[in-house]
């Protein structure tokens, strides 16, 4: 009776044993939370509560990861200039003060109040918390937005069979390190890509507003996206015009605004006060724009959610921008930060052979991850694993 006893029990034991070995694994490293959803997404079944599950232990790995960076050491690190500075004010003065100081002198900026709330929201649970707790918290969230799109949108979308696949690339390639960075524009992105998927026009104007709250490029690129919906040919027609002449005449008309009094328009002072510091950073990720057109090409067969004329039109625009300062890279982020996975995705789709889908998607998110992991710089400024390394004690990434 003793032995059938233990044996009827031995499963359940056993599965304790396996749940704390996992438990032990995760809290001693991100690295094993990020490759162990991994591994659940290739081999569980395409259910959605596993895609909840698994995408959100990535996107914490993620953002346990990028929270190790270092803070402060840049002139151009807008965490530590910028968010880091509105968070201690908003838990110093409280939220309300701060939107308060920001109405006083009305410019366009003042609109976007997205971030502050989530501040204030961050205030409510404490008013002291370091840094890489705060860019953990906007990471995390920026991811789980993002999941919320991918599982939502594009995931019903695709074959089921292939829906893992498309998970793992879109996490795998979405830019978590810009999260803390580009903060609130990584934030409105989500809610722009569900604003142009939702068919629903109500649900389609909540996504937009919020979006908008974050950054004010949503609402832009929202009305550019309907107008290619209402009227592609004129709009395709005009969009090639004006970039061309932006393409031959750039460097005059970037010349001519220099110095431009930009009166409430303060979202365009960085293009007319001459700081050219950042000059040929757009030109570095040319490859990008490349890339995103040939991988929409390949799998457009098998596209049925992505704009493909708003795709291809962002890399056109990628090049006409090149001439202002950083503009090429943040008026297609949406692109190469959210939709590099999916366009993958769908250009791995003209492969018939489901294994050689699963290794190639795996491939190419395992080499994504060791340039975080281990190949990383360790000289930057910006550098990964300053404020904590990639293993420790238990949960040592939160102290």
């Amino acid at each position: 009776m003793v032995a059938e006893h233990n044996s009827e029990h031995l499963p359940n034991k056993a599965y304790v044993i396996i749940l704390g070995l996992f438990v032990l694994g995760i809290s001693t490293s991100p690295i094993y939370l990020v490759f162990t959803a991994t591994g659940g997404l290739l081999c569980l079944s395409a259910r959605r509560h596993y895609q909840w599950i698994l995408g959100i232990l990535f996107i914490m790995g993620m953002s346990i990861t990028y929270s190790s960076r270092s803070v402060g050491l840049s002139a151009f690190d807008d965490f530590a200039n910028v968010y880091y500075p509105l968070y201690q004010r908003v838990a110093s003065v409280g939220l309300f003060q701060v939107l308060t100081e920001r109405w006083n002198a009305f410019s366009i900026s003042n609109i976007e109040v997205g971030l502050p709330i989530l501040f204030g929201i961050f205030a409510i649970f404490s008013t002291e918390m370091s840094a890489k707790i705060v860019i953990l918290l906007l990471t995390f969230l920026g991811g789980v937005f993002y999941l919320y799109w991918v599982i939502t949108y594009l995931l019903p979308n695709v074959p089921r069979r292939k829906s893992n696949i498309a998970l793992l690339l879109s996490l795998g390639l979405f830019s978590f390190g810009l999260c803390s960075q580009l903060a609130r524009q990584m934030l409105s992105i989500p809610f722009f890509l569900a604003a142009i998927s939702d068919r629903s026009s109500a649900r389609s104007l909540f996504f937009l507003i919020i979006g908008t709250q974050f950054h004010l490029i949503t609402v832009p690129l929202y009305l550019f996206f309907k107008c290619l919906k209402i009227l592609p040919k004129i709009t395709i027609f005009v969009s090639i015009f004006f970039g061309c002449i932006l393409f031959m005449y750039g460097k005059a008309i970037a010349a001519s605004i220099l110095g431009v009094e930009v009166g409430i328009l303060d979202k365009l002072l960085y293009y007319t006060s001459g700081n050219m510091d950042a000059s040929d950073f757009s030109y570095r990720y040319l490859a990008l724009p490349i890339a995103w057109s040939l991988f929409l090409l390949v799998g457009a067969k098998y596209n049925t959610i992505l704009p493909t004329a708003l795709v291809f039109l962002m890399a056109f625009f990628y090049g006409c921008f090149l001439m202002f300062p950083l503009l090429s890279f943040r008026l297609t982020l949406f692109v190469s930060a959210a939709l590099l996975g999916p366009l993958i995705f769908f250009a791995l789709m003209r492969l018939k052979n489901h294994t050689h889908q699963v290794y190639i998607a795996l491939l190419i998110v395992t080499a994504n991850q060791l340039r975080r992991f281990v190949f990383y710089d360790t000289d930057g400024e910006m550098s990964l694993w300053g404020s904590h390394a990639q293993f420790g004690q238990p949960f040592y990434y939160f102290y």
